[in-house]
């Protein structure tokens, strides 16, 4: 375990130096530097509690794994849609880890003065309400990371209904890991169990997994959190807190019909003559901007009358465009990405997927086929 330790926390070291050095310095740059760090100090005792048990290194042993959930949940909760799930989740793993901290200074320094002897006793074989915290943390994970994962579908459901470039957003890292974090908690609460009933005969093989599993989410965390700044960037993403766009949603609205037509009337014609679905970048917010008039009027106008979402709406004038291009023969003189790229996509793979959706056939399939 040792090795694993030493090769995580000179990893790790690199990556925050790495956010230390960053510009511009974002607000999920100063949470990530937190879980690096918090990470870092506990490998480092980890190794340290080795060779002294004191009661300082017996509460660096497992405080940093319970404020690890805070700042996890806080900063994944940057990418998705503002909630208050994601703010009631956050505060219950913060109260739990100073509740924690605040028993774990009185049992050292005010009800007990611990030898190390008895440290190490405490350290293997746990009294009931150590237990209580351990298994609850672990068990308050596996039973809330459902809930981000959650909010994962709903912000990537509310990113196709208001961003034409939406897939240039990722944010499957972000479900990822949660997913890991939450196979993590769970293998470590069996682990745990298989100890405390003498099933695994050594602590330090739990710790062993425990350690080297935490290494490699986080280090996943930074490598993608680091490169992934595309979602910080659309402020309009926090502006909008349900992502829901059901028909149910509208039933309140005081949109008429009447007026809806004239905002589908007017939507069709700046599609049409300028042409706005070449942006490869185009918002929602954008073209309601463009045309005066709310986001929530020009969504459901689009989901009553077109009947689908504003990324699918946009995506069908791109493949007509692109369609108009190999009729006029442009593929003869340039690629197809090319002229995907001129038709308003931003990349080949969402291209080929848009297009075998609408069509049901590849691009090179429909420019084979007899005129």
């Amino acid at each position: 375990m040792f090795y694993i330790n030493i090769a995580g926390i000179t990893i790790l070291s690199f990556f925050t130096l790495f956010i230390l050095s960053k510009k511009p310095f974002l607000k999920s740059d100063l949470i990530l530097l937190f879980i690096t760090i918090t990470e870092i100090i506990y490998l480092s005792n980890a190794i340290w509690i080795e060779y002294y048990f004191q009661s300082f290194t017996f509460i660096i042993n497992s405080l940093p794994l319970f404020m690890l959930s805070p700042l996890l949940i806080l900063y994944t909760s940057l990418f998705f849609l503002k909630s208050n799930w994601l703010s009631i989740v956050s505060r219950i793993f913060l109260f739990f880890a100073v509740f924690y901290l605040f028993y774990l200074l009185g049992d050292h320094y005010l009800w007990h003065q611990y030898s190390s002897a008895e440290l190490k006793t405490l350290y293997y074989y746990p009294p009931i309400i150590y237990h209580l915290f351990y298994k609850g943390h672990s068990l308050l994970v596996i039973v809330t990371l459902p809930i981000l994962l959650l909010e994962n579908k709903k912000t990537k459901k509310y990113l196709q209904l208001n961003f034409s470039d939406w897939e240039s957003i990722q944010i499957s890292w972000i479900r990822n890991f949660l997913g890991f974090y939450w196979a993590i908690n769970l293998l470590s609460f069996i682990g745990f169990l298989f100890y405390n009933f003498q099933f695994i005969g050594k602590l330090e093989l739990v710790y062993f997994g425990l350690n080297l599993f935490l290494v490699i989410g986080i280090m996943y965390l930074c490598f993608h959190g680091i490169k992934s700044y595309a979602l910080q960037t659309k402020h309009t993403l926090i502006h909008i807190p349900n992502p829901n766009n059901s028909p149910e949603k509208y039933n309140s609205s005081s949109l008429s019909h009447q007026e809806m037509k004239k905002i589908h009337e007017h939507l069709i014609s700046l599609l049409n003559e300028e042409q706005l679905f070449l942006k490869p970048k185009l918002t929602l917010r954008e073209l309601s901007d463009r045309m005066n008039i709310s986001i929530q009027y020009l969504s459901q106008t689009i989901n009553t009358i077109e009947q689908k979402s504003f990324y699918d709406l946009v995506n069908t004038y791109r493949v007509n465009y692109f369609k108009k291009l190999i009729k006029e023969n442009k593929h003869l003189d340039f690629t197809i990405l090319a002229l995907a790229l001129e038709s308003g996509f931003n990349s080949k793979a969402s291209f080929n997927r848009v297009f075998k959706i609408q069509t049901g056939l590849t691009p090179s399939q429909f420019i084979k086929q007899p005129s």
